[in-house]
């Protein structure tokens, strides 16, 4: 009897050698559908062919991207009946909503059409909903318990008639129904009778007990529904034990530590047809693995060992960051890698044994090869994926899991971990000495004493009291398992300590004379990145002497002053600035008031907190600080074209009742200048009769608001490196002729695009001519004729040319239609084409991938989710040529980088270093300035800035979309005058950035040209260094969800690319 056959007669397992279940042959095949059902065929043929190749490339496995069948669905299910089988008029599990059916309105289980078995989910909805209750027609269940973290996966099949949307959407609460988010999957509709598939991945909040899932509709048709999932991942419990490394699987220990369920393939077709079977067990030193792998009936004992293996995904303490991965081949080869270590070499036990029916192996892991923290617990990510040569398929036990950590199944160990805690007691004890001796000698260094902050010493104290208990409660006795709550809450008690000395330390760098009297005031030093949070200790405060910033020629910079009232308030404090000098040289820094707007509880993401965030800024004047409160001020520098390089030096006073601190302020001008115009467009929207609606009321633009004030507005536009993209749509003048014809005069167009394109828009950064977007044409209904739009698109870009106007502008397609619009959309675009070929066609995309456009789309412009999640569209068409954009909104919601409110500031700028990393080249944004229901001066009410901003008050970006500042990154101020905000000033920082990488890039292929005359090895290194800066590294972004929170991490590569600009400019020079 052969190893394999002995092992598993052993530990009493018996292999289903199942036979691959055709899922869709043993479906309905009576009902209509049975056509579709051999087109998804092909597609699970098609996408497995795929998933084998890259496979076998070593690349990794695809993820899901179709809904499971049946039999891998229930081996994860968290909800029942989704084929609404079960049931009569109305199915089992699912409740109505709302309640009672009304007027044509109907909820039922429709036993005529299912994409499989014999019934489906339906849901009419004709008329308007009565009642104070206006959610969308349903089918939901809530309370539903869940215990899953990372993510779920959901999907399933729908099909409509007449319905403008659909979608599957999870509630997720905590204890006591406390909502902690919303997350939804569009479905595709059709509405041409067809069942369509739909799948995504729904992230799940920390602290999620329960949920409630809703199958909606849109008003205007019927919608069905059916073979709904909701998948969660597999759970098992580690074995205690301690197995002979063998290869064998005779060790007692593993007859009770089978990962439960089946292996399934990995794209969720069907249950693995191959027989494969894990089982994991621990002791204190060490995780175990076993793997039995049966090859198909027939395979020859070597066919297929090129391809074939076993790849273990680790994921400690579930973090959901795949940290380790660990290949093994049939022969007891293995590789380990870990996550950002090249040099990660561990010393495992691996032994395998081979039969003739298969394979089986058995890993030793040593914990301490794993690096593990006090923070990490007992529940841990796993997920086992099997590369099956001899069947030609990719197996994995968690599904969504072969390459995707929040979807690795969650194991538990259950074992005595003394030694290992010891040892990671001990690490962190040492870590915290450091950390506080790094400290103690900054602060030294800076010159503050026990005696200027009594309180950062005591700080100090405890942090070192704090790590001196976390080593002597690491020295335990061996055999005996330390408490392990106490060493995390001993390690955080010195990190919160050493925390909170820096923040008091770095805000008392600056004392004024007052302060020992109770009486005045200090000055903290706060990176542009940190909103700071008007109460409470200040956040982020850096430890330096002095304000110190670098800067390219052309570039703007900042830094935050923050006032700290010592006890009580102040009033009438005032800031004066001097200039930055280098000899004669001067460069001016201007100073602004960061003002307050309070923001809304919303449950379409997570917030820090709700209430007053940083955002407005205010003119210099003198301020209050009431007590308890922080102010910070907002110092920019605009570095002029052409500043001499050096450092320029200069300070800021700030002054209080005759009590006053000075900051000395160094700036670093680098030799060389950021163009402008720029590479990147960024088409944001500046509308002149949202202006003139704010400080007017409703009269027409033109006649209250001169097009000279409209170009003040375009110009501060451009000095952030912005393009205002609806400018050649302003000011036109449209009449009609005395034969009844349409005229058009552009002429106004030569003093606002004629004028600043050419200083300040890169090219393709506004748009000529826009095609309608009411709902009727957005969902391809409308019965207006498309061939009017387009007669009067071809006179405008004739009118544009005619006048010799800047041609660097694109034409605005249909906004967002929706996937059933894109047939009648196609038709609009070839007539477009046809009248218009000169200029490019930009389509922006907030649903499926519009594949029917290929060809007549010159610029895509996808929300970052769409690009996020249907990347290989987007690559595709950039590899044909194409551009790609993209662009945020009201969605996609935090934790995507967007440019709301109560989002981190490093989430405004972050967007820009993920629009490099993903080969986005421009960005749009729909508005910047929508104050629509923002009282203004002709309200008759209190109005900004003599009354505070509450965003709850907007009706359309709060109320409608429930998100904070969305369609307003500037205020108005009197006199028609824009004030910037907060978020302004850090996109204009990421813009720069992105400049920063396009520069190095262009003097890169220049070396590279001249590389022949670069031989000598320092220049080789310099050049080597150059191109390794050009990747955007997983420190600041890793994906579109998961980036950075620090903004050293940003400032120390922007530094980075900096100094490799200079240094090649120098080396090309020579």
């Amino acid at each position: 009897m052969d190893n394999v056959a002995w092992s598993n007669k052993r530990i009493g397992v018996r292999l289903e050698h199942s036979k691959q279940v055709n899922v869709m042959q043993t479906r309905n095949d009576e009902s209509p559908v049975s056509s579709r059902r051999l087109t998804h065929v092909r597609w699970r043929i098609r996408g497995l062919l795929l998933a084998i190749a890259i496979s076998m490339a070593g690349l990794g496995a695809s993820e899901v991207t179709l809904p499971p069948s049946s039999e891998v669905a229930a081996l994860f299910s968290r909800i029942g009946n989704g084929g609404f089988e079960e049931g009569t008029e109305t199915p089992e599990f699912w409740s109505r909503h709302p309640g009672k059916d009304e007027g044509r309105n109907r909820h039922s289980r429709d036993t005529s059409t299912a994409f499989s078995g014999q019934a489906s989910g339906r849901i009419d909805w004709f008329d308007e909903i009565s009642g104070p209750n206006k959610a969308a027609l349903q089918w939901n269940r809530y309370s539903l318990p869940l215990t899953d973290r990372g993510s779920l996966l959901v999907g399933g099949f729908v099909r409509t008639n007449g319905v403008p949307g659909a979608r599957l959407g999870v509630h997720f609460y905590a204890e006591e129904r406390k909502h902690l988010g919303f997350e939804k999957t569009p479905a595709r509709t059709r509405n041409d009778d067809a069942w369509t598939p739909f799948v995504g991945e729904l992230p799940i909040p920390d602290g999620t007990t329960n949920m409630g899932v809703a199958l909606y509709s849109k008003e205007g048709g019927t919608t069905w529904y059916d073979d709904v999932v909701v998948l969660g991942v597999p759970r098992a419990r580690a074995a205690v034990g301690t197995p002979n490394v063998d290869g064998t699987l005779t060790d007692p220990c593993w007859r009770a530590a089978a990962l439960p369920g089946s292996f399934v393939q990995q794209d969720g077709s069907a249950l693995a047809e191959g027989g494969t079977r894990s089982w994991v067990c621990c002791d204190s030193g060490q995780l175990y693995l076993a793997f039995d792998c049966v090859k198909a009936t027939g395979a020859s004992r070597g066919s297929g060992d090129i391809s074939e293996g076993i790849v273990l995904l680790l994921d400690p303490g579930q973090t959901f960051v795949a940290s380790y991965r660990i290949t093994v081949s049939p022969d007891g080869q293995y590789t380990a890698t870990r996550a950002e270590d090249d040099a990660w070499a561990p010393k495992l036990q691996v032994a395998t044994t081979r039969g003739l029916k298969g394979w089986s192996a058995e890993i030793a892991v040593p914990f301490e090869a794993l690096d593990l923290s006090l923070a990490t617990g007992d529940l841990w990510g796993l997920n086992v994926v099997r590369h099956d040569a001899s069947r030609q398929e990719v197996t994995t036990w968690s599904l969504g899991g072969v390459s995707n950590p929040r979807r690795f199944g969650s194991v538990t160990l259950e074992t005595d971990m003394g030694d290992v805690l010891r040892a990671s007691a001990q690490r962190a004890a040492v870590e915290l000495g450091s950390s506080r001796r790094a400290l103690l000698a900054e602060i030294e260094k800076v010159g503050v004493s026990a005696e200027d902050s009594p309180s950062t010493f005591e700080l100090l104290g405890a942090a070192k009291a704090a790590a001196d208990g976390l080593r002597k409660s690491g020295l335990g006795k061996p055999g005996t398992e330390p408490d392990r709550l106490a060493l995390r809450e001993k390690a955080a008690e010195a990190r919160e300590a050493l925390a909170l000395a820096r923040r008091t330390a770095s805000q008392s760098l600056f004392p004024s004379p007052a302060v020992p009297q109770r009486n005045g005031f200090t000055l903290a030093i706060v990176p542009s990145l940190q909103k700071v949070r008007r109460d409470g200790v200040v956040q982020g405060g850096l430890l330096a002497d002095a304000i110190r910033l670098d800067a390219a020629q052309d570039e703007s910079e900042s830094v935050q002053l923050v006032v700290v009232p010592a006890d009580r308030a102040l009033s009438g404090v005032s800031v004066s600035v001097s200039p930055l000098t280098n000899g004669e040289d001067t460069i001016e820094v201007s100073p602004y008031r960061v003002e307050y707007v309070e923001t809304g509880p919303t449950t379409r993401y997570s917030q820090a907190y709700v209430g007053w965030w940083p955002d407005v800024l205010l003119p210099p004047a003198p301020f209050n600080v009431p007590a308890g409160r922080k102010q910070p001020i907002w110092l920019r520098v605009d570095v002029p074209p052409g500043a001499v390089p050096g450092v320029y030096r200069g300070n800021v006073r700030v002054e209080h009742a005759g009590d006053a601190v000075t900051v000395p302020m160094e700036l670093r001008v680098r030799p060389f200048r950021l163009p402008r115009p720029g590479t990147l467009p960024c088409a944001f929207g500046l509308y002149a009769s949202v202006l003139a609606e704010w400080y007017f009321g409703k009269k027409p633009y033109s006649s209250v608001m001169p097009i000279e004030t409209f170009v003040r507005w375009c110009e501060f536009m451009g000095d952030y490196r912005l393009t205002p993209k609806n400018i050649a749509r302003e000011y036109q003048q449209r009449g009609k002729g005395a034969d009844g014809s349409e005229t058009l005069d552009l002429s106004a167009l030569q003093g606002t695009v004629g004028r600043l394109a050419p200083d300040y828009f890169p090219p393709n950064s506004f748009c000529v001519a826009r095609l309608p977007c009411p709902k009727e044409v957005r969902e391809g209904t409308t019965k207006q004729d498309p061939r009017t739009w387009v007669a009067s698109l071809e006179r405008q870009t004739a009118e544009f040319a005619r006048l010799g106007l800047p041609r660097q502008a694109y034409i605005y397609g249909i906004d967002e239609p929706i996937t059933e619009a894109y047939p009648f959309v196609r038709s609009v675009y070839e007539l477009v084409r046809q009248a218009a070929p000169d200029y490019p066609l930009l389509q922006t995309v907030n649903h499926d991938p519009p594949e029917a456009l290929v060809g007549c789309v010159d610029i895509w412009c996808p929300l970052t989710s769409r690009l996020d999640q249907d990347a290989e569209f987007y690559r595709a068409r950039r590899a044909a040529g194409d551009a790609v954009w993209a662009y945020v909104c009201c969605s996609p919601k935090p934790p995507y980088a967007n440019f709301l409110i109560d989002q981190p500031a490093i989430a405004h700028r972050v967007l820009f270093w993920q629009a490099w990393q993903h080969d986005v080249s421009g960005i749009l944004y729909w508005c910047i300035c929508w104050w629509r229901g923002m009282p203004g001066p002709t309200s008759g009410k209190p109005h900004f800035p003599d009354a505070p901003i509450t965003i709850k008050d907007l009706p359309w970006t709060y109320g409608d979309n429930g998100v904070n500042g969305d369609g307003i990154l500037i205020w108005p101020g009197p006199d028609m005058t824009p004030y910037p905000s907060v978020r302004l000033e850090i996109i204009r920082d990421g813009i720069e950035d992105y400049e920063y990488l396009a520069f190095l890039r262009q003097l890169i292929s220049r070396a590279g040209v001249e590389e022949r005359e670069l031989e000598a090895q320092s220049a080789q290194r310099t050049l080597a260094r150059a191109r390794a800066l050009l990747r955007v590294p997983p420190t600041i972004s890793r994906t579109f969800t998961d980036y950075c929170t620090n903004p050293a991490l940003i400032q120390e590569r922007r530094s980075a690319i900096g100094e490799a600009i200079e240094e090649l400019l120098e080396l090309l020079k020579e």
